[in-house]
C-alpha cells in the first residue's frame, strides 16, 4: 500500500513525503544501526534515497534536476547525516 502511495500520480507530494519519512526512511535508519557504517555504505544509502525521491516526485534521470534540488523540494536532509547524528 505504501508503495502505491509513493509512486501514484494522484497523490499530493506532501502525503508522499509523510509516508516516505515515516516508513521507508525510518527503515533505512533502523537497518543501518545493525552494521558499522563505512563511507561506501553512506554513499549507497544516499544514492538509494535520491533514487526513491526522484521516483516519488516523478523526475527521471534525463531531467536535469540535481540531487540537492530534489532534496530541497522535499526539505529532507541526507539519510547519512541522520545516521551520524544518532
Amino acid at each position: 500500500m505504501h508503495l502505491l502511495i509513493i509512486t501514484g500520480k494522484g497523490f499530493l507530494l506532501k502525503l508522499k513525503d509523510k509516508v516516505y519519512t515515516s516508513c521507508i526512511r525510518n527503515c533505512f535508519i533502523y537497518v543501518s544501526e545493525t552494521w558499522p557504517l563505512k563511507v561506501e555504505h553512506e554513499t549507497e544509502l544516499d544514492r538509494n534515497e535520491v533514487v526513491m525521491l526522484r521516483w516519488m516526485c516523478g523526475f527521471s534521470l534525463m531531467e536535469s534536476k540535481k540531487n540537492t534540488e530534489v532534496r530541497e523540494l522535499l526539505r529532507l536532509e541526507p539519510v547519512s547525516l541522520l545516521i551520524r547524528r544518532s
